[in-house]
């Protein structure tokens, strides 16, 4: 079959069901989300093979990945559908008549700092929306790519292609210490710093990386006496012991008024950090999540003007 004759009878009804497919590398999810049954799903799948010529997704080692076909045609159709919607429908957004659901992956850092100030903008101007928030990890990009995620607002570091960012909060560490902690200034040095154990929240690959990559490079190590991914639990454990808490600044801040910790500067080896907002690029073109990356920015900068 000619590439003119494949064009004509891959028609419109099957474009979803194709990037369902091939976003997900799941028959069973592709169609979940195209509101479809497993079995249609999977005759819909037999057929795109056979139209297109190529398996489009393969099983390798207990999971499914594109082949190099299916990759190409990912590129090529992602976004497609959101902008013939929105060409379709010619409207802006009205926020208050909005009934859909905005979810967004993020940090407990934002969860804490930004997400309260979304909330109550959400609530004044798309009364009629909801907010699902869940928390950044390894898998963040993934669920970007594949649409179970609308945006997330993490660290800025490691993004791949195709993810769009842009920068939105600017932030340095300062230390957490029990406030009958031995060390009884208000400037950690680096020896002092590297003398005591350390709690780490929500670390990558053992490691936080604003605060050990440049330890790294001056060929330094912290010792991690306690590592969680709960943000409370390190700051009530190191209210009761001799451990360190290297935490954002605007975070401990807020928590400072809740435990029995007092803030101290960190050393200066250790290095700010940025937050990006991130999306991918087949949601440019949706009026509500244009909307929304527009709330998050007024956000962020009202947090950076602090009011």
């Amino acid at each position: 079959m000619s590439s003119a004759e494949t064009a004509r009878q891959l028609d419109l009804n099957l474009l979803r069901p194709l990037r369902a497919l091939l976003l997900e590398r799941h028959v069973s999810r592709a169609a979940a989300r195209c509101e479809m049954s497993q079995p249609a799903m999977s005759r819909t799948l037999e057929r795109l093979r056979d139209l297109l010529g190529d398996e489009l997704i393969v099983r390798t080692s207990g999971s499914y990945v594109r082949t190099p076909r299916g990759e190409q045609l990912l590129d090529e159709i992602d976004g497609v559908l959101e902008r013939i919607e929105a060409a379709i429908a010619d409207e802006p957004l009205d926020p208050k008549c909005f009934e859909g659901t905005f979810r967004v992956a993020t940090t407990d850092y934002i969860s804490v700092v930004l997400m309260p100030l979304l909330v109550s903008d959400l609530e004044r101007l798309a009364p009629l929306s909801s907010l699902a928030v869940t928390m950044w990890d390894h898998n963040g990009c993934d669920e970007i790519e594949t649409g179970r995620v609308d945006l997330a607002i993490t660290s800025a570091e490691d993004l791949p292609r195709p993810l769009r960012h842009e920068p939105l909060l600017t932030e340095g560490y300062v230390c957490a210490v029990a406030r009958d902690h031995p060390f009884e200034g208000s400037v950690l040095d680096l020896a002092t710093y590297l003398s005591y154990g350390h709690a780490v929240v929500n670390v990558r690959n053992d490691v936080q990386p604003a605060a050990d990559r440049p330890l790294a490079r001056l060929g330094s190590r912290r010792r991690v006496s306690y590592q969680t991914p709960f943000l409370s639990a390190a700051i009530f454990a190191v209210a009761r012991s001799k451990m360190v808490l290297t935490i954002p600044e605007r975070l401990a801040n807020a928590y400072s008024g809740f435990a029995s910790i007092r803030i101290v500067k960190a050393p200066a080896e250790i290095a700010r950090f940025q937050h990006a907002l991130v999306w991918h690029p087949r949601q440019d073109a949706s009026p509500s999540q244009s909307w929304l990356r527009e709330r998050v920015t007024a956000a962020a900068k009202a947090v950076e003007q602090g009011t």
